[in-house]
């Protein structure tokens, strides 16, 4: 199961923010308690849709590495069913039954080879036991081993691992310095993209409801103490209730908008870091750019320290929500069961909220580690009818929720596959940078910091240091690479190469995107000019084209002219003649 990141480390928290006064809370709650306000509530628009940017076929190329070839792949003997695959997908299971999977180049369906794929990951331990003519990580040419402005490497910090990307270019102050996810699985998903900078990276994964951080390298926190940016309660959430409370619209009108009140302070970022339903909650209300900036300046005051307490080992720090925090934005109410306990004052409550917190999603069967179309449509469906009024649409408890959203086993043991195979596939090419990389020069890049004893640097897409260090070399006879490098360094000369091939890949893309920015106002002044004459991109391909294909005939034309000339002048001794003929053929 793909987890997203979580709070229990060190962390220490800013002063409270000023939600929504009490008087303020309940004028509202009376007054969506109105017939006619309930009525008004259930026909406001649902939150703004989910956009995805993926095809199913995208899914299965990034996300699981499924690549087809020309070759036929051996058959599976345990292919997943159809209706498994759209559930492993997150789509719609009419949708993918109805629909073809074309393939762009054979032109033909091929959801028979998914399943087969499936088949073969369900079982799989290591790369090797997939066929290379269905996984991109068996086949030549690894898109996760081409060179990149981005590089790789990975840190353990107190028993997990975490994916570091990084720019391979010095960055200015105050820029992104990191991305950070802990899953092997999405760290080689984004090798696959082919993302240009660490900005780009970040809007995609939000754009995609992927967890992630976004650390910065600093020191230590020197108390762990917890200082809560939500007033710590007697009661979690939103409060006490008695035994019987009924949820109705209004209610969740009083929750939306203290949360939103809450997600527009200097927290709401850490919201969107935090993927699943939190990040979608989020959504609207938190800008993208808040995560580009980085981590916010008061980060050491009311954020997390990443750090396994050891004074040699790097610490790092993000963003990052708490316990109460968490309740405030799924929604959690105290309610009263009827019972007594030893307790707080005798009353024994029962915990209960609009959203699944994010340990019930977590093992949810909807959470792939991504926001997918399955996602979106259980989220529209609840939020119409608990703006409608759905008795059937009650609060629930942490287990409630674990029932409802419990997923199938074979999807689960896929998606564990996959991440077993992602981390497999990083530990064994760790030292694969390039061909000719020397394995003593990349290891003295990996351990240019002090090491810890369990923090270990590992990396993908680095660049080469000047020289080996003695320390390095006997790290590396420690801990020698799994794959043998070869000892021939590239030359500056293939190295300038590549830096302009970046170079111009990076304005390229700037091109690109400043010509789709004028596409779109010579659109907008067509629509309301229609006299202007407009051409789209793709009508100026065809231009060129043309052009480009009547060019060639000519030029053919003109060397055919030639090759009779250079005839004429051998056969004719003299250079006279050469003329007449000419003059001849042309009045012929």
């Amino acid at each position: 199961m793909l987890m997203p990141l979580e709070a229990h480390e060190s962390e220490s928290h800013s002063e409270p923010v000023n939600l929504l006064q009490r008087r303020e809370c309940e004028d509202l709650q009376d007054k969506a308690s109105n017939p006619t306000c309930r009525r008004s509530l259930a026909a406001l628009p649902l939150a703004d849709d989910f956009r995805f940017l993926d095809s199913a076929r995208e899914t299965l190329y990034y996300h699981f590495g499924f690549k087809t070839t020309v070759e036929t792949p051996p058959p599976s003997t345990d292919p997943l069913p159809s209706s498994a695959v759209s559930h492993v997908l997150g789509e719609h299971q009419s949708e993918w039954i109805e629909r073809p999977l074309v393939d762009p180049i054979s032109g033909r369906d091929i959801k028979d080879d998914v399943s087969t794929f499936f088949g073969y990951l369900s079982k799989a331990k290591k790369p090797d036991d997939m066929p290379a003519e269905l996984y991109d990580l068996r086949q030549p040419d690894l898109a996760p081993l081409r060179p990149s402005p981005i590089q790789l490497r990975w840190e353990i910090i107190n028993k997990i691992t975490y994916y570091f990307f990084t720019p391979k270019d010095p960055v200015p102050d105050g820029a992104l310095e990191s991305v950070v996810v802990r899953s092997a699985t999405f760290a080689v998903e984004i090798l696959r993209r082919d993302w240009m900078c660490l900005e780009e990276v970040v809007l995609n994964l939000l754009a995609r409801g992927i967890a992630f951080n976004t650390l910065v390298r600093a020191s230590p926190a020197v108390s762990p103490q917890i200082k809560g940016s939500v007033e710590l309660a007697v009661y979690r959430g939103l409060g006490y209730r008695a035994k019987d409370f009924q949820a109705h619209p209004g209610e969740y009108a009083r929750y939306e908008a203290i949360r939103n009140q809450f997600l527009s302070s200097g927290r709401g970022r850490a919201a969107l870091l935090m993927g699943g339903v939190i990040a979608r909650l989020a959504r609207g209300v938190v800008s993208s750019q808040s995560v580009c900036c980085g981590p916010t300046k008061t980060v050491r005051d009311n954020g997390r320290c990443f750090w396994d307490g050891l004074s040699s080992s790097p610490a790092y720090w993000d963003d990052v929500l708490t316990a109460a925090e968490l309740d405030l934005i799924c929604g959690v109410y105290e309610v009263a069961t009827g019972q007594r306990d030893s307790h707080r004052d005798g009353q024994q409550t029962r915990c209960v909220s609009w959203w699944p917190l994010p340990g019930a999603w977590q093992t949810s069967g909807l959470n792939m580690g991504h926001w997918t179309p399955a996602c979106e449509a259980w989220f529209q469906q609840r939020l119409a009818q608990i703006r409608a009024g759905d008795t059937q649409c009650e609060l629930q408890t942490l287990s409630q929720w674990r029932n409802n959203l419990k997923g199938d086993w074979r999807c689960m043991n896929l998606w564990s596959r996959n991440e077993q195979l992602a981390e497999a596939f990083l530990a064994e090419n760790g030292t694969r940078i390039m061909r000719g990389t020397d394995a003593q020069q990349f290891l003295s890049t990996i351990f240019n910091q002090q090491r810890s004893s369990d923090g270990f640097y590992f990396g993908l897409r680095t660049e080469h240091p000047e020289s080996p260090t003695a320390e390095c070399a006997a790290v590396e006879a420690d801990h020698d690479p799994p794959v043998a490098a070869n000892k021939q360094a590239p030359t500056p000369e293939i190295q300038q190469i590549t830096r302009e091939f970046w170079d111009t890949r990076r304005k390229i893309s700037t091109t690109l995107v400043r010509g789709r920015e004028i596409e779109q106002k010579l659109r907008a002044l067509h629509v309301k000019r229609p006299d202007i004459i407009y051409l789209s991109s793709s009508e100026l391909s065809n231009r060129l084209a043309r052009v480009q294909a009547e060019l060639a005939t000519e030029r053919s034309r003109v060397r055919e002219a030639e090759n009779i000339f250079h005839d004429i002048q051998r056969e004719c001794k003299t250079p006279t003649v050469v003329p007449q003929l000419l003059e001849a053929m042309v009045e012929g």
